[in-house]
């Protein structure tokens, strides 16, 4: 017996009859209702597809973080330059250093012991410091009356001023100046006074200092009783960085 889809309206033949369905509303053919399955089927895919990609965006967007905690997430992942290795500072090389007289002012050294002493410190307080100058103390040497022939503690002492200096970069200029008592001429005191001072030049330049950079000033008896009081200690010759 044929039946009427309530679909599509076409009278179905007997032997198709069964491939169809029986519903409250009436009989639908087997094309109809495959086309409700396939209705039902496209939409369960959309549903899907919609919920994939809400899971997706779901996903990437995460978990809300507090403005507090990004910034120091982002502060976490900053390098700290103070944890940073830093560069070796090089060792202190004397040689590459530049002598310069003590920027306190002090009274001359005029013996062997003390000038070693402040000399150990000051080459010390430069390594410490990373500086690249060394302070060499002035010396001061006495002479007998009416002579410019060293002494030999004074001689010891030049001796090591010019060591100490001559481990420096050697580019400072030493100044020599000589001095005299106020006993004799003026003319005998200025040509006393110059040749002290050249006998130092002399045994400087004897040690290894080059002569360019040494300078000689004399004054006679001109600075008798300004700088040092009593004719003994005016009988000398002084030795500074410049």
């Amino acid at each position: 017996m044929s039946e009427k889809c309530i679909k599509c309206s076409k009278m179905i033949p007997d032997e198709q009859v069964s491939k169809g369905k029986q519903t409250k509303q009436g009989f639908v053919c087997a094309n109809c209702n495959r086309k409700k399955k396939g209705g039902i089927i496209a939409g369960a895919l959309i549903v899907a597809a919609l919920l994939g990609g809400g899971g997706y965006w779901w996903y990437n967007k995460g978990v809300d973080i507090p403005p507090d905690e990004v910034n120091t997430e982002k502060s976490n992942r900053t390098i700290n330059k103070d944890s940073m290795p830093k560069k070796e500072r090089e060792p202190f090389n004397p040689s590459k250093a530049l002598a310069i007289s003590p920027t306190q002012s002090t009274n001359e050294v005029n013996n062997l012991e003390d000038f070693k002493h402040l000399v150990a410190e000051n080459f010390k307080t430069a390594e410490e410091n990373g500086a690249n100058q060394i302070a060499i103390p002035t010396i001061g040497m006495l002479f007998e009356k009416g002579s410019y022939v060293l002494k030999q503690e004074a001689e010891d002492l030049l001796k090591e001023f010019a060591k100490t200096y001559l481990q420096t970069n050697k580019q400072a200029t030493l100044l020599i100046e000589g001095y005299t008592c106020d006993l004799g001429t003026d003319k005998l005191n200025d040509r006393l006074s110059e040749r002290r001072a050249e006998t130092i030049k002399n045994n400087l330049i004897a040690e290894g200092i080059p002569a360019d950079k040494v300078e000689t000033k004399w004054y006679g008896e001109s600075q008798y009783g300004t700088l040092y009081k009593g004719r003994e200690e005016n009988r000398r010759v002084n030795v500074s960085v410049k």
